[in-house]
């Protein structure tokens, strides 16, 4: 499922939605959900109102400090990229220019050692991983290189 609807380019690299998906606070990430859900918000908004009547739906509002929940704007641009994919978790019917998709590194690594665990166990078992998928697990490997930042030295999730 992960690869079939959450890597969009077929480089072999799961993308989020939301740095939450993750469980990141990382600052960068962040700023970049938070001003494309901002300006995207801003927009629907303008049009319709609807970050605003939103808030008449959300019931964390009330339990829930505001500097620890998303935005009204937030809450709607997750909405509308959940709607655009047909409310599934995949990003490919997501438009480019309406969406932050972020290549996150931890994630990514973790399901990297994953799928070196998953072989492990199959030979253990005797059982053969489809060749399909070992092209993934493959394609994972070299894309989470393509993180590394030569200048810095340093790997770093990317969006797309």
């Amino acid at each position: 499922m992960l690869y079939r609807e959450r890597d969009p380019n077929r480089r072999g690299l799961v993308t989020l939605v939301h740095p939450w998906n993750a469980g990141s606070t990382r600052r960068a990430l962040d700023e970049a959900l938070r001003a494309h859900a901002v300006a995207m918000g801003r927009a629907a908004a303008t049009r319709l109102h609807a970050a605003h009547l939103l808030r008449f739906l959300r019931r964390d509002t009330k339990f829930v400090p505001s500097v620890q929940r998303p935005t009204d704007s937030e809450v709607w641009a997750c909405w509308c990229s959940r709607s655009a994919s047909g409310g599934t978790a995949s990003t490919a019917a997501l438009p480019a220019s309406e969406s932050v998709l972020i290549e996150d590194l931890a994630f990514n690594s973790i399901l990297a050692a994953a799928n070196r665990s998953l072989t492990l166990i199959a030979d253990e078992l005797g059982q053969p991983v489809p060749s399909a998928l070992q092209e993934q697990f493959a394609r994972t490997d070299d894309a989470i290189e393509q993180l590394w930042d030569e200048e810095s030295g340093q790997y770093f999730s990317a969006t797309r």
